[in-house]
């Protein structure tokens, strides 16, 4: 018995070090920076289209049947096109009122920009127990297959 928790110990190990390689250089971050904690969407950014073709790329290396695998539980979508304008017109105004003008400007501005980070941050899928994690990848990798219940949560 001991030998086969320790070959698992070790198996799991070794898998978990070639996807955090596999996350190091697809995403370019430092390997340092990756532990089996490391959330792959609030930690390292990969979200939206980036988060599915990253789900697609770690599913053809390793792979790992995805079928049972809800995208949407574990990752928000990219900034709308509609939000990208709300703050580039947030920044625009903080320029201006950066410059003197309309000084009031300015502090609207910086609440706005904060106002639409967090409203963006909050209303994110990958939060609680859905937060894909690297430890979460390993294990799929390990049975080769997506064996999360959705259901639990």
């Amino acid at each position: 018995m001991f030998v086969n928790s320790s070959y698992t110990h070790i198996m799991s190990n070794n898998v978990s070090k070639k996807i955090k390689e596999f996350i190091a250089s697809y995403w370019n971050e430092p390997l340092e920076n990756l532990s089996d904690e490391t959330r792959i969407e609030d930690d390292l950014g990969i979200t939206g289209d980036d988060a599915y073709d990253f789900m697609e790329n770690y599913r053809n290396k390793f792979e790992v049947d995805l079928t049972g695998f809800q995208f949407d539980k574990h990752f928000g979508t990219e900034a709308s096109f509609d939000t990208r304008v709300l703050i580039l017109l947030a920044l625009i105004s903080f320029v201006f009122g950066f410059l003197g003008w309309q000084s009031g400007l300015t502090l609207i501005a910086i609440i706005f920009v904060f106002v639409i980070w967090y409203f963006q941050k909050k209303g994110k899928k990958g939060v609680g127990e859905n937060v894909l994690k690297i430890k979460h990848l390993t294990k799929a990798t390990l049975e080769k297959r997506w064996n999360y219940d959705y259901n639990k949560v």
